[in-house]
């Protein structure tokens, strides 16, 4: 009796998975396949893979700089600091100017790239008194400003982001007058970044941040004040304000 139960248990067990793969076979028609979740869409704002982003580093901001040097004279230390507070629009940033930017995001949110200017400027003065005439060349200003940086990008819209940025930047600033010896002096910083993403429209964005450029080395060669030729000085500047910039990204 017990076998003759178990075994018309087994068949109706095996009825009932015939019947539900009848069943299964005639409403897919045996062709259903399991697929993976769709993957959402990139937010297009800054901080895409291959993104490249370009455009005009100081634009506009307020700037808190502090020029150190300590020179060494006959055996003595001079000490001299200078600080200056600037507030500009469209020049007077870390550079003195506003400066090409152009960044690469090698993956989702990390960006290599920097910003960079070169600036010579020269002159003519002229006077002229009791009928005589006599110009002068004015000194000629060489500037070189490089920003090698890499940040990390995160947006939280279409509209907004935040790209968090460090790097070190390399000043050379070179003064040749006319008649006398040149002066030159140069500036390493590490700087960090903190900015602020606006885009009010696709590929173009606004960016607005908090930094420091911290002084951790440089040099001045300045005109010994015995005329015996120049002397270096060491040099640290160390910058901290507000900066603006204007970028594209494509």
């Amino acid at each position: 009796m017990k076998k003759a139960l178990s075994l018309l248990t087994f068949s109706a067990v095996v009825a009932t998975s015939g019947l539900a793969s009848a069943q299964a076979q005639g409403q897919w028609g045996g062709t259903y396949q399991p697929t993976m979740p769709r993957r959402s869409t990139s937010i297009d704002n800054l901080g895409e893979e291959m993104q490249f982003v370009f455009g005009v580093d100081g634009v506009m901001g307020i700037d808190f700089i502090r020029d150190k040097q300590e020179l060494s004279i006959n055996g003595q230390t001079a000490e001299q600091t200078t600080k200056t507070t600037n507030v500009h629009l469209f020049g007077g940033g870390a550079a003195g100017l506003p400066r090409l930017a152009l960044d690469y995001f090698v993956t989702e949110g990390i960006s290599v790239g920097g910003s960079f200017v070169f600036m010579s400027q020269t002159g003519e003065t002229e006077q002229s008194a009791g009928g005589t005439s006599t110009s002068a060349d004015a000194p000629t200003v060489t500037t070189l400003f490089v920003h090698p940086r890499v940040g990390y990008a995160m947006p939280f819209d279409e509209t907004f982001s935040i790209w968090p940025r460090l790097g070190l930047a390399y000043l050379s600033q070179k003064t040749s007058p006319d008649q006398g010896d040149d002066i030159s002096s140069s500036a390493i910083d590490i700087t960090v970044e903190a900015m602020v993403g606006i885009s009010p429209f696709s590929h173009f964005a606004i960016l607005v941040g908090p930094y420091v450029y911290l002084g951790v080395g440089g040099s001045q060669d300045v005109g010994s004040p015995t005329g015996t030729g120049t002397e270096e000085a060491d040099r640290t500047l160390t910058l901290y304000g507000l900066t603006t910039s204007i970028v594209g990204y494509y």
